[in-house]
C-alpha cells in the first residue's frame, strides 16, 4: 500500500511538472503572438 501511494506521489509531481512546462510554453508563444499583431 505505501509502495503505490509513493508512485502516485511521483506521478502526481511529474504531472505538476509537465502542467507548469506547458504553461510556460503557452505563455511564451501568447506574448510573441501579441508582439507579431503590434
Amino acid at each position: 500500500m505505501r509502495y503505490m501511494l509513493g508512485n502516485i506521489v511521483i506521478y502526481l509531481n511529474y504531472v505538476i511538472l509537465v502542467a507548469i512546462i506547458v504553461g510556460g510554453i503557452a505563455l511564451v508563444v501568447a506574448s510573441s503572438k501579441k508582439h507579431e499583431h503590434k
